[in-house]
């Protein structure tokens, strides 16, 4: 069926129930980050008690603290969207910004590089 025979309603709620299911997709992933965080903290105390308190520890916390927040980042930046992309849709003048994507990235990229220092290095 071609896009031109849809009446304008019914692509409206296609696009907004897409735009839907994006948002949950991006709440998942920050629920996944904070909770990915939230181990490494655990992980952290566990190796503190075991290991009394090395830099491993310290290190597990701070990469922890790292993901929270970008999971926390994530999840606002989602509803911003969210709300930003509904109106446009709604407005009929829709365009994408991969800024948030960028951001999201660059954020993993510079949790990742510092995990790596972290391990050929063997401390920060």
């Amino acid at each position: 069926m071609q896009e031109d025979n849809i009446p304008r309603g019914e692509t409206l709620s296609r696009e907004h129930l897409a735009n839907e299911r994006t948002l949950l997709t991006w709440v998942r992933t920050g629920v996944n980050m904070i909770g990915a965080g939230i181990l490494l903290h655990f992980a952290s105390s566990f190796l503190s008690a075991v290991s009394k308190g090395t830099s491993a520890a310290a290190s597990f916390t701070l990469f922890g603290f790292g993901l929270v927040v970008l999971g926390a980042l994530v999840e606002m930046a989602a509803v911003a969207r969210f709300i930003r992309y509904r109106t446009t849709i709604t407005q009929g003048s829709f365009t994408s910004s991969a800024l948030i994507y960028i951001l999201i990235i660059l954020g993993l990229i510079l949790l990742g590089v510092a995990s790596v220092g972290y391990v050929v290095i063997g401390r920060f």
